[in-house]
């Protein structure tokens, strides 16, 4: 995994023409997810003498999937929540040239700390507060719900 590594450091590297010692450590593939390979890392350059550390996601296309999602919308609708009451992270880039890293793919901010696994939030300590993270679940599924694709740019 450590091609994947510099050849993702090798690209930040260009879209931050600021950054440099620009590397990548702990890329960690994240088990799951069918329509896109899942991989968490951290994000390590300096910038006008600051050293800068970005947790981030990176969705790579995979070879093939059993799914077929539209990465362009899916990235868009990471922009148009951006802001609202729907948590969404920061979507930073959208590359759909597959020469960096062999296929297209986009990345965002990680958001530390969240769960989405169903057999991780059944168990303590997510199990005590299954009543609570359900209510809150509805309510984010209902704001995407009552939003207007068109008002979003979508």
């Amino acid at each position: 995994m450590s091609d994947l590594a510099e050849r993702f450091a090798a690209y930040a590297a260009r879209k931050l023409p600021n950054a440099r010692n620009v590397r990548v450590s702990g890329l960690d593939r994240i088990p799951g997810g069918a329509s896109r390979e899942t991989y968490r890392l951290v994000l390590h350059y300096e910038e006008r003498g600051e050293a800068v550390a970005r947790r981030l996601i990176l969705r790579r296309d995979p070879p093939g999937s059993l799914i077929d999602t539209e990465r362009r919308l899916e990235f868009g609708a990471y922009k148009a929540f951006a802001g609202s009451r729907v948590p969404v992270p920061e979507a930073i880039w959208l590359e759909e040239d597959p020469a960096p890293l062999d296929f297209p793919f986009c990345v965002m901010q990680e958001l530390p700390g969240l769960e989405a696994s169903p057999s991780v939030l059944l168990a303590p300590p997510y199990a005590q507060h299954r009543a609570e993270l359900g209510a809150q679940k509805w309510r984010i599924l209902g704001e995407i719900a009552k939003a207007d694709p068109q008002q979003l740019g979508l």
